[in-house]
């Protein structure tokens, strides 16, 4: 899925579409400027909230960038927020749903490939136990 770009102001985003093409390059084009990266880690996985600001803005102040979470299709988003009491409450969430669903996922991932190997196993020994060959097509 594309990046979203969301205000926190809930008005309507008219360069939204100029946006999205390269986010990166709109930003410095506007004169924002990075001004922090929040690594986040879960055991394998990995990913970099970004934040920037304009320094001498009146409106939109600042971009919060919160990257895609594989294999999820629908976390990317870039926020534009106004205020810095707003943005540091945004980063405190984001960073706590983003470990979370990192966290889910993996645990997810992890019951998967149990379950793969459970059933592998089982194929095996019941193919065993009838002498037959295991069905690759059970595993």
């Amino acid at each position: 899925m594309a990046l979203r770009i969301l205000r926190l102001d809930k008005k309507e985003e008219p360069r939204a579409s100029e946006i999205a093409e390269d986010w990166r390059k709109w930003a410095i084009d506007h004169e924002y400027r990075r001004k922090q990266t929040i690594p986040l880690e879960q055991e394998e996985m990995h990913i970099t909230l970004e934040v920037w600001e304009r320094p001498l803005a009146l409106e939109d102040a600042y971009l919060f960038y919160h990257p895609e979470i594989p294999p999820t299709e629908d976390t990317e988003v870039l926020y534009i927020i106004n205020d810095q009491e707003k943005l540091e409450r945004m980063i405190g969430i984001s960073t706590h749903m983003a470990l979370d669903l990192m966290r889910r996922v993996q645990l997810h991932q992890t019951y998967d490939d149990t379950a793969t190997a459970i059933s592998s196993k089982l194929n095996e020994q019941l193919g065993k136990m009838n002498g037959h060959a295991p069905r690759p097509d059970l595993n």
